[in-house]
């Protein structure tokens, strides 16, 4: 959750949310991370180390249980393992398909990139996957507009190089779903700059952010 964090900071500071005063991010990795900005500074707990864990929110009543205890969080949904482990169903299932074809050739090989790989060969089993995932992307980033009512809502992590594929589809989910107010206000779903060094950027953000703050006013 601390990535999270530090990961939104880079984004508010640096990347693609520059200017803007409230930012949710979420990066999508073997988790969930999340971080968000409120009037131009962090959203922090009592307890520094847990930061924001909104990848633990309840998406599905119905869903499975998290690592965490709680049933249906985000990060069983739309984690990178979570896509993987929805993969491996069908593979379990013996449902032909070009992902079964990657398991069998490589059992530890199955990535989002296989994911990926599949929808655009046409494969129905990979545009299932890719269809769910979208969806409960798009519940997600609605969950957190809801809680957080941001200006920009900023994804990174591993699967976010093949975001053409699913970007545009999260996008219309959000804007059909999310309520805010007025209600045509459009609030951007985008791609994190400089993700590679989101823990760098992070922490000098937060430098510098602590040196405005000890500075005297005149």
């Amino acid at each position: 959750h601390t990535d999270g964090a530090a990961a939104t900071r880079a984004q508010a500071r640096f990347g693609v949310a520059r200017g803007h005063q409230d930012v949710v991010g979420l990066p999508i990795g073997t988790g969930l991370g999340a971080g968000v900005h409120i009037g131009g500074r962090p959203l922090q707990t009592r307890n520094p180390s847990a930061g924001v864990s909104f990848g633990h929110a309840t998406i599905d009543t119905g869903g499975a249980t998290c690592l965490c205890g709680n049933i249906g969080c985000a990060e069983t949904l739309v984690s990178a393992n979570a896509v993987v482990g929805r993969m491996r169903d069908y593979v379990a299932r013996k449902v032909p398909s070009t992902i079964t074809d990657a398991y069998h050739h490589d059992p530890g090989g199955i990535t989002f990139r296989t994911l990926v790989e599949g929808v655009d060969a046409g494969d129905r089993v990979a545009q299932e996957v890719l269809q769910h995932f979208c969806r409960d992307l798009g519940a997600t980033i609605v969950t957190a507009i809801h809680a957080y009512d941001p200006e920009v809502v900023v994804l990174a992590g591993g699967p976010m190089a093949q975001a053409d594929h699913f970007l545009p589809q999260v996008q219309a989910y959000v804007d059909r779903y999310a309520f805010r107010y007025p209600k045509d206000r459009f609030i951007p779903i985008r791609r994190a700059e400089r993700s590679d060094h989101a823990g760098v950027l992070g922490a000098v953000a937060r430098v510098m952010q602590t040196v405005a703050d000890a500075a005297p006013t005149s």
